[in-house]
């Protein structure tokens, strides 16, 4: 996949990253949230980029992940592991990052990397999911894919 060929995926909502091109896009209105979803034709795998739109205007800043790790905690308990928390980037910009491994009752441990940053109208999320056992052999395409996020607007 990664030497394979890529395509550019333009469309709304304000971003635009490249994907291998075997993996299909589909997009989720879900309120003030617009989610876009890059898919392997494997089980879960897959690359997340999520825009919403704030009530408030905000200064630019990184997202804050700690109210969903306390979320994830209560939930799952010792089957979600904090692998890091710190900062990455997103097109170009200083994002937040949050790296963990959960353990659903059903299905295999998956391994989750969510980047975030806060624009002034509008918040981007980029998540990035595999199969813990798989995650190593994908997170060159997936850091090929973020690489490739770009604002647009």
């Amino acid at each position: 996949v990664q030497s394979g060929s890529w395509q550019k995926h333009d469309g709304e909502p304000g971003f635009s990253f490249e994907l291998p091109a075997a993996w299909t896009v589909n997009m989720e209105q879900d309120g003030r949230y617009t989610r876009t979803y890059a898919r392997s034709h494997l089980p879960n795998l897959f690359l997340m980029a999520e825009k919403g739109e704030r009530s408030q205007v905000a200064t630019r800043s990184t997202v804050d992940w700690q109210g969903m790790e306390s979320d994830l905690r209560q939930r799952y308990g010792s089957r979600y592991r904090k692998i890091r928390m710190g900062s990455g980037m997103i097109g170009g910009q200083s994002a937040s990052l949050w790296e963990f491994t959960l353990q659903p009752k059903a299905g295999p441990k998956l391994r989750k990397l969510y980047l975030g940053v806060v624009h002034p109208w509008q918040s981007y999320v980029v998540v990035c999911v595999a199969p813990d056992s798989e995650y190593s052999q994908w997170k060159p395409v997936f850091s090929r894919m973020r690489g490739s996020f770009r604002f647009r607007g």
